[in-house]
């Protein structure tokens, strides 16, 4: 298993003990310290020492940047910076995760640097080459760099501790919201699928009328795309009737509309409508009772969705079925029994 690999970017002889417990510490957490003087660097003949050092730290993850008083040695670029300057600079355009630790006497004559920079004279006490508070002025400008003071390397320690306790939590926090955002996803994806099976089964059951010459649908037609309201109209015009259907099972009559039954209920069944009730139409001695404004929409004519429940309240409330057929030279009439649910053809 690959660990991170941690990049330690400082002077070497000015700052050996803290290099090297921030090494002793780097390998308490099971990360791979890379130091130069630790032969962390691989050199390349074709290359330059500074070129390997760069191209090194282009390859770890983390990397720690300590600033004390001593200059270096320069960089062969002609920047001005030293190589540590310019290994932090370059760690700081590759966007990685780097840390930066300034000692604390050369942080605060910083600030009096930046006071009297411009002035004549300026003579630091703590730094062999003011061209450090150049640098430090520099990255200080940089993008969310976040600059730390030390007076032991213990203080460096317990920061890096600190942050990378915060790093790992972060890591865990961020694959939980993964873990749950593709839990989301997969919901929405069923969700979606599942809507999409449902807009074709009213699709189809809308288009029953439209897309077919046969009036009767059997036990194939699925129970999602029946209203129940269907189920019992369909008892009373074709048990009365006594119409052959296309299998042992009840059949089931399809319309949506009061324009669509109106038609059906002329062209198939041969009722006729009265003058003295919309709600009555008779053929022969027979007389059919429906009640419309039950069983459609007021606004658009279009068939409600009503429950079984709903039906049995109509029966209690108003002594009567809500559709029903009399024999008017029998003195006598044929409501349907209530609804039962083993009506249905499926």
């Amino acid at each position: 298993m690959s660990a991170p690999k941690v990049f330690v970017s400082s002077t070497c002889y000015d700052l050996k003990q803290v290099r090297q417990d921030i090494e002793s510490f780097i390998l308490s957490y099971g990360y791979t310290p890379i130091l130069s003087e630790r032969h962390g660097v691989t050199y390349n003949v074709t290359n330059t020492l500074e070129n390997d050092c760069y191209n090194e730290l282009s390859q770890c993850e983390i990397i720690v940047g300590v600033v004390g008083g001593r200059y270096g040695a320069e960089s062969s670029d002609q920047s001005g910076n030293s190589i540590t300057m310019n290994e932090m600079k370059h760690a700081i355009t590759l966007n990685k995760q780097i840390y930066i630790f300034i000692e604390r006497n050369v942080y605060t004559e910083y600030a009096t640097y930046c006071s009297n920079k411009n002035l004549d004279g300026f003579s630091p006490a703590f730094v062999d080459d003011v061209r450090i508070f150049e640098f430090i002025e520099e990255i200080k400008s940089s993008r969310n760099i976040i600059i730390n003071d030390f007076l032991t390397a213990s203080d460096i320690v317990e920061c890096l501790r600190i942050q990378w306790a915060g790093l790992f939590q972060t890591f865990l926090y961020n694959k939980e919201q993964q873990r749950q955002s593709e839990g989301l996803m997969t919901i929405k994806s069923l969700t979606d699928e599942l809507r999409e099976v449902i807009n074709k089964i009213n699709s189809s059951s809308d288009n029953l009328l439209d897309t077919s010459t046969t009036l009767c649908y059997g036990p194939e037609t699925t129970r999602l795309s029946v209203n129940p309201i269907l189920v019992y109209i369909s008892n009373v015009l074709i048990n009365f009737n006594h119409m052959p259907t296309q299998s042992d099972n009840k059949a089931i009559i399809f319309f949506k509309t009061k324009g669509q039954l109106l038609d059906l209920l002329e062209s198939v069944f041969g009722f006729e409508e009265t003058f003295d009730d919309d709600n009555i139409f008779i053929r022969g001695s027979q007389q059919l009772y429906i009640d419309f404004d039950f069983i459609f929409s007021a606004k658009d004519e279009q068939l409600k969705f009503i429950r079984q429940k709903n039906i049995q309240q109509y029966e209690q409330q108003n002594e009567h079925a809500f559709i029903y057929i009399k024999d008017t030279a029998a003195n006598s009439f044929e409501p349907l029994d209530g609804f039962d649910e083993n009506d249905v053809p499926f």
